[in-house]
């Protein structure tokens, strides 16, 4: 499950540590022009300090693409349950700064653990501090992502094995699936 409020509760706590407020020139809430009558959302954020002083807007619906190519300057995303998305795998092989709590690729981009929004907002911050300093980035993103490939021998190589388990038994039995390699143990 994605939801909206993880990321805008991130945001504040990012906005409420960061020394230059005009650092951070607006949050864009995407996928969330819809919910800008709802007042349970409108409840939720009128009081924060990102809504007070105009750094929010909720948007439409974007391609991940489009939206880095027009707006965007980094992601943050929140997710329950689905701790592998290729959205992830296309901001960071962009090399735009994605800030999330996926455990299974906790090793890209910018990881925050959990629901732990409070560790979201300074991992933001580090973003809009330090990132443009990270020269290294997007090679060091297309090296992990290296691991997701469809040209990855020892991917494919397992993907086989486990295929053909399915239909005949074969050597695997119990296993253990290592994200860092994206291959079972």
């Amino acid at each position: 499950l994605k939801n909206l409020i993880p990321p805008i509760y991130a945001a504040e706590a990012a906005y409420s540590i960061i020394e230059n407020k005009d650092d951070i020139e607006s949050f864009m809430f995407t996928n969330a022009a819809g919910l800008t009558t709802n007042k349970k959302l409108i409840k939720t954020v009128k009081d924060l300090k990102i809504y007070k002083d105009k750094k929010t807007s909720f948007e439409a619906r974007y391609g991940v693409v489009d939206i880095l190519h027009r707006y965007a300057q980094g992601v943050i995303s929140h997710q329950w349950g689905n701790a592998l998305n290729y959205a992830y795998l296309d901001v960071c092989y962009f090399g735009y700064p994605l800030i999330h709590n996926a455990h299974l690729c906790a090793d890209l981009g910018y990881y925050y653990e959990e629901w732990k929004l409070k560790q979201a907002g300074k991992r933001i911050v580090e973003v809009v501090n330090y990132h443009k300093e990270d020269k290294d980035y997007m090679i060091k993103q297309r090296d992990i992502l290296k691991r997701y490939s469809p040209s990855n021998e020892d991917v494919i190589q397992q993907y086989a094995l486990l295929l053909t388990n399915l239909f005949e038994k074969n050597e695997i039995e119990e296993t253990n699936y290592n994200w860092k390699s994206n291959l079972l143990e």
